[in-house]
């Protein structure tokens, strides 16, 4: 029957504007994910920037030392105590090189991950939006599939009426 039709149209418009309702809310949620990756992104990039600025730093005292510094130590032992303290020098600014190497390293890591955390939030964004224009042309169509069924029913009535008169 036609009130059976309409009650079933009414019901898909129903599942369809809540459908619709849940894909608008992971979209904003998607979205929301994809501005915190992004700025974790900037951190990570300045803090890796500021890692290879330091390293650059160090390398430059490296270079004013010259070139094979612990000979020229070794080579110029005027003061035994010296000695020791520029190796001491030597040793952390080696050791501080190699952090700073690894902290490099371990930033990229974190950005590649980050990238690809946003290549995928950007790709279920694509995908959603997709859904979301399906979600929608199924809904006019089911809206315009009801306004039928009423147009119907309403001549049904009106000619019932007409005869009852």
């Amino acid at each position: 029957s036609a009130q059976q039709e309409l009650r079933e149209v009414e019901t898909e418009l129903a599942q369809t504007h809540q459908r619709l309702d849940q894909l608008q809310a992971e979209r904003r949620q998607l979205a929301d994910e994809t501005t915190q990756l992004r700025q974790h992104r900037e951190r990570l990039e300045g803090e890796r920037d500021a890692q290879y600025a330091a390293l650059g730093q160090q390398l430059a005292a490296l270079y004013r030392l010259g070139p094979t510094p612990q000979l020229k130590l070794l080579l110029n032992q005027s003061d035994p105590a010296e000695l020791d303290r520029m190796q001491a020098y030597l040793n952390r600014l080696t050791q501080a090189r190699q952090q700073r190497l690894t902290d490099i390293a371990r930033l990229d890591t974190a950005l590649a991950d980050t990238e690809l955390a946003l290549a995928e939030r950007q790709t279920r964004l694509d995908t959603l939006a997709d859904e979301l224009e399906t979600q929608s042309a199924l809904l006019a169509e089911r809206t315009e599939e009801r306004r039928g069924v009423v147009t119907t029913l309403d001549d049904r009535y009106g000619s019932e009426a007409d005869r009852l008169a």
